[in-house]
């Protein structure tokens, strides 16, 4: 059947394609991946083929789609060659969502992370998956750094802010995260 194909997985298991073929190569569709897979459950979305290293023509992720993980983290945006990149959203194990830029699978650029069930926010620019470059982080209590991070500590380039307020109470270059 056209739709459907299957090809063994490396637990022994199939991966199961069901979707749309243009030329006979995948453009659109689902794949399923047998229970004990090493990293993915579920994908959907677009595909495009390309030719890899070797010479061999290889089907990819490849524009927007939607993937979850076994491990529970799942992300949905656009996708280069198998990879995240452009805007996306990543929502981790523990229901911490990234929604920003991505480059060569990691946050890179501007975006926003929110913890679940808090106040707890940084929005602004990162990279290779680390707050980098001017951002604002808002904390459970209230209180707010804005200023600059680099691989995800504050520095000395920025101020605290009160809750509520718009004063600066401090200037604090330890670099803790909270």
């Amino acid at each position: 059947e056209r739709n459907r194909r299957r090809k063994r997985s490396k637990t022994g298991g199939k991966i199961i394609f069901r979707g749309n073929f243009q030329h006979d190569q995948r453009v659109w569709g689902v794949v399923e991946y047998p229970e004990g897979h090493a990293k993915y459950k579920r994908y959907e979305g677009h595909f495009a083929t390309f030719v890899d290293k070797h010479g061999q023509e290889r089907s990819y992720r490849h524009g927007h789609g939607h993937i979850d993980f076994v491990s529970g983290a799942s992300y949905e945006g656009n996708f280069d060659r198998g990879v995240p990149k452009g805007q996306g959203k990543y929502v981790y194990e523990d229901g911490v969502e990234y929604t920003g830029a991505f480059d060569k699978g990691k946050s890179n650029g501007f975006g926003t992370q929110q913890w679940p069930n808090s106040r707890k926010r940084y929005t602004g620019h990162w990279q290779n998956d680390f707050r980098h470059g001017q951002g604002e982080m808002v904390y459970e209590d209230g209180q707010v750094w804005r200023g600059e991070f680099q691989y995800g500590k504050r520095t000395a380039n920025g101020r605290w802010i009160a809750p509520g307020t718009q004063t600066a109470t401090n200037n604090d270059a330890s670099g803790n995260t909270r």
